[in-house]
């Protein structure tokens, strides 16, 4: 199983003197899967749950709020189908001033 993370920037204008930028972390979990059963996924789906589970929303860290998290779909169908991967990215976007 890969564990991938990537991290990006966007700055917003809220007014003239002050500025809010916003930071996106996705986290990704990548696995080849020999059985496309429940028996093989659904571990994978849990630890997806439990790592959104330890970012609850206006969680402050490293200076800055979690504004945002995203993980849908929970996992790429299509991926699964026709390579037989689990992939799955969680998106945290925080908020620095």
């Amino acid at each position: 199983m890969d564990v991938l993370v990537k991290a990006m920037n966007d700055d917003a204008a809220v007014t003239r003197a002050d500025a809010i930028q916003e930071y996106s972390i996705d986290i990704g979990v990548r696995k080849k899967v020999a059985n496309k059963t429940p028996a093989e996924l659904d571990p994978l789906v849990l630890l997806m749950q439990e790592l959104r589970e330890k970012f609850p929303f206006n969680w402050s860290g490293g200076g800055g709020l979690l504004v945002e998290r995203s993980n849908e779909p929970v996992y790429a169908p299509e991926v699964l189908r026709e390579q037989s991967v689990f992939l799955s990215v969680l998106t945290l976007t925080f908020s620095v001033l």
